[in-house]
């Protein structure tokens, strides 16, 4: 028998055995907790938020800030398990589809400046993945539990470990500096401080819809009997929305016009009853776009990838809410402000329209919308 012992029940369930499993220490990659045992029994436990570990001995609770001398040995663990061969450089993607698809743009440029050519992506939202590939569709991309994001929160850039260099190029500390300046009034805009981040003026890459992606969406379009229509996009995940009675009149004054509605929704909303569905993967989305009349929707980071290859776009900023954690409500002027889609890469401004949510009345607005979709026809 062996003093030591390591294995894995599943990709999420890791168990450490000592002293013939006298010893025992259980990491739930699924549930985010580590348990200490002793002859089978939980001694005590830790589990992760925001990047504090906090320690559950029986009644007590305590926190330290040790969270990467935990998690990084434990993500050695997991991608030893899960790869063949380690890369060189494991390069972290926490942040939402936004920020990622605008800094694939000068990606390699990254990736140039910093010597990196053996390397791959790991991210916890898979979907991630897909916004690679429409750059570089040989680029390896590995799914990593959500234990993992709360190194998102350490304000890493880079850290060499025994097997690999773990780099993070946008971490939170970034987006807190980001959004302190423009809550003080700061003239800038989040697109060109990601490229100021990365030292890239340049575009390195361009997104390219796969034949493979165009022939998948169009199939779907053709199930859904979609031709002369507008993709709407209700959804975000910082900001707010209207209630499912404005997209319902949006899609009733749209039907009146003879204009069909797909609706971009990712659950089981209200809103499937008053338009198509077709739940998209984002390079088909970019598709759907494309064929679309125009794109509505609320701003987010759908809106960023969408943005290249949509024929016209009406957008309509939110405030962004408290979300903890040193990222507090910010004004809705400020957000149009440093969040504007004009800016972006490959975009024509000239089909850009951009509203704050209060600035006319809600049948104003559509109104306003249909005009303009309905003039530029």
């Amino acid at each position: 028998m062996k003093i030591y012992r390591e294995s894995w029940s599943s990709d999420l369930l890791l168990k450490q055995e000592y002293l013939f499993g006298l010893f025992s220490i259980l990491s739930d990659l699924g549930n985010r907790t580590i348990r200490f045992r002793l002859f089978g029994a939980t001694i005590y436990f830790i589990s992760f938020y925001c990047g504090l570990s906090t320690y559950h001995v029986g009644f007590f609770r305590f926190s330290r800030q040790n969270t990467k001398k935990i998690l990084l040995p434990l993500l050695e663990k997991f991608l030893k398990n899960r790869m063949e061969v380690l890369p060189k450089h494991i390069i972290a993607f926490y942040n939402r589809s936004g920020e990622t698809y605008l800094l694939c743009f000068h990606f390699n440029k990254f990736l140039k400046d910093n010597n990196i050519t053996d390397f791959a992506i790991v991210s916890p939202f898979v979907y991630l993945k897909d916004i690679f590939h429409i750059f570089d569709k040989n680029i390896k991309f590995i799914e990593i539990p959500l234990i993992f994001f709360e190194l998102h929160f350490l304000s890493i850039s880079s850290v060499k470990t025994p097997l690999f260099t773990y780099w993070e190029i946008l971490n939170h500390r970034y987006f807190c500096q980001l959004e302190k300046q423009v809550r003080a009034g700061a003239n800038i805009h989040f697109y060109e401080e990601i490229c100021k981040r990365i030292k890239s003026q340049e575009i390195c890459s361009r997104p390219v819809i796969d034949a493979s992606v165009k022939k998948r969406a169009s199939q779907k379009l053709s199930m859904l009997g979609l031709k002369r229509f507008v993709y709407i996009a209700p959804e975000a995940q910082s900001n707010g929305t209207y209630n499912c009675r404005f997209w319902n009149l949006l899609a009733t004054e749209l039907y009146k016009k003879g204009i069909d509605v797909c609706f971009n929704v990712l659950h089981n909303n209200q809103l499937n009853q008053y338009g198509k569905t077709g739940y998209f993967t984002l390079s088909e989305a970019q598709y759907v776009a494309s064929k679309a009349i125009a794109v509505v929707g609320v701003r987010s980071g759908f809106m960023d990838v969408i943005s290249t290859f949509a024929q016209k776009i009406f957008c309509i900023y939110f405030p962004f809410y408290d979300r903890g954690k040193d990222l507090p409500f910010l004004e809705v002027e400020k957000v149009k402000h440093a969040f504007s889609l004009k800016t972006l890469s490959l975009v024509n401004p000239r089909k850009i329209y951009e509203y704050s949510f209060d600035e006319m009345e809600e049948k104003q607005l559509i109104k306003s919308i249909i005009k303009k979709i309905i003039k530029e026809r």
